[in-house]
């Protein structure tokens, strides 16, 4: 996830080649799960690589809502009153930020749904329902977005847990210590406010996380 609060001064540019690097491996993810679908026809693959399709939308949104109210700031200034332009900017920043917080926790639904084998899609309606309840509260303040992320990652790394101590495969293990560091990340996020520097590990922690799912995925391809 994209932070939705400020990085420190120096963090600042690195923030963006990382969100760049995360969304690239993320699309990394989604070709290798669809791929994975073609061949196997098991529909999980599918899934995965839907809900990572999402992801791969959120880190766009952030993005192009990011260059907008830079650029919107840079080329009208001279022009408008900075104010003006910056408001406009900052309108669209903050639908940006809200169609990232929908997409991301609506993929954090799609894989806990995925985690537990959901077969009825009123459990999948339901959970949609509640990520557009969250998301719109997080038009105010960013911690409602962060305990919910917390709460669904928790869900699937422990999900996938269970899912390894059945099968003891390695594939299982791998995606369970996926999502176990995943956990970290927006509990570092919310610890970000206090002390800043935490962003950049929370940012790591998601880079690391998508390397290994994409690792994993690959990995499954190359034994069928």
């Amino acid at each position: 996830m994209t932070a939705l609060v400020a990085s420190p001064q120096w963090f600042r540019g690195v923030d963006i080649i990382l969100e760049i690097v995360t969304m690239l491996i993320a699309m990394g993810v989604v070709y290798a799960g669809w791929h994975a679908y073609r061949v196997t026809n098991e529909r999980k693959h599918l899934y995965f690589a839907t809900a990572f399709g999402l992801i791969s939308l959120s880190f766009l949104g952030r993005l192009f809502a990011a260059a907008t109210i830079a650029l919107n700031a840079f080329s009208e200034a001279v022009v408008e009153p900075a104010s003006s332009a910056l408001g406009v900017g900052w309108q669209i920043f903050s639908l940006g930020r809200l169609a990232y917080v929908w997409l991301v926790l609506a993929a954090y639904g799609i894989l806990l749904g995925l985690a537990l084998k959901w077969q009825r899609k009123r459990d999948v309606l339901v959970l949609l329902a509640l990520t557009t309840v969250i998301t719109a509260t997080s038009v105010i303040d960013s911690w409602p977005f962060y305990l919910a992320s917390l709460a669904l990652v928790f869900c699937i790394a422990l999900q996938h847990y269970f899912n390894y101590r059945q099968r003891k495969a390695a594939t299982a293990y791998n995606i369970f210590v996926a999502f176990g560091l995943l956990t970290l990340e927006p509990f570092l996020f919310l610890l970000a406010s206090a002390e800043p520097a935490l962003i950049a590990a929370a940012y790591g922690v998601r880079l690391i996380a998508y390397l290994i799912v994409l690792k994993t995925l690959w990995k499954v391809l190359s034994n069928e």
